[in-house]
C-alpha cells in the first residue's frame, strides 16, 4: 500500500510539472481568427474560399505595407471589389505585407501581377517567426508575360513554417529581379477542415 502512495506522489509531481511546462508554451499555439472567405478566383477554375491578406487589395492605402508605392491601376477582374481603383507598385527594393496569423488551415496564397516588360521575374517570399526569430523562403516566382496575370497558389503554411501544431506571424515579401511589378488582389485560402 504505502508502495503505491509513493508511485501515486512521484505521478502527481511529474504530472504538476508537465502542467507548469505546458502553461508556459508561447500563446503562438492558439488558433488564428477565423475569417470568412468567397471563391473570389472561381472564374479561373479555383472553386477555394479566400480572403483578402492585410490591405491586399490596396484600397485603403498601403494599410501597413512597407517598400512599395500606391498607382492608380487595377486587375482588370476586379478581384476585391468593382470599385478597385489601385495596386502596389514593387521594384527591385523589397515590399513586404503586414505581418498576420497562419496556421495549417492556411495552407496557401494567390495574387495578381502585372510586369513592366517581358520576361521580368517577380519573386515572391514568406517571412516567418519560428522561434524566437524571423526566418524567409522563396516560396513562387513569376515570369513576365506582358499583361495582368493571375498567380497560382503558393504555399503559405506548412510544417516545415510552424511550431508543432500551432501558429505564426507571417508576412508576404515581393521584389522584381528588374524593372517593376504591379501586384493586386493579394489573397489567403482559408482552408476548413
Amino acid at each position: 500500500m504505502q508502495h503505491h502512495v509513493k508511485r501515486i506522489g512521484r505521478l502527481a509531481r511529474i504530472l504538476c510539472v508537465a502542467g507548469l511546462a505546458l502553461a508556459a508554451l508561447p500563446a503562438a499555439a492558439a488558433a488564428c481568427p477565423e475569417q470568412a472567405g468567397t471563391p473570389v478566383f472561381s472564374a479561373f477554375g479555383d472553386q477555394a474560399d479566400y480572403f483578402a491578406a492585410p490591405g491586399g487589395t490596396f484600397e485603403g492605402g498601403l494599410s501597413g505595407w512597407t517598400g512599395g508605392a500606391l498607382v492608380g491601376e487595377n486587375e482588370p477582374w476586379r478581384l476585391g471589389g468593382v470599385n478597385g481603383r489601385q495596386a502596389l507598385r514593387v521594384g527591385t527594393a523589397t515590399a513586404s505585407s503586414p505581418a498576420f496569423c497562419i496556421g495549417l488551415e492556411h495552407p496557401y496564397f494567390r495574387y495578381t501581377a502585372k510586369p513592366s516588360h517581358f520576361g521580368a521575374v517577380l519573386r515572391v517570399y514568406l517571412r516567418y517567426q519560428l522561434g524566437g526569430g524571423w526566418t524567409t523562403i522563396l516560396v513562387g516566382t513569376l515570369s513576365g508575360t506582358g499583361g495582368w496575370q493571375v498567380a497560382p497558389p503558393s504555399l503559405l503554411a506548412f510544417g516545415g513554417t510552424l511550431p508543432l501544431g500551432g501558429t505564426t506571424q507571417a508576412q508576404l515579401q515581393f521584389r522584381s529581379d528588374s524593372g517593376s511589378w504591379l501586384i493586386d488582389s493579394v489573397y489567403v485560402d482559408p482552408y476548413r477542415k
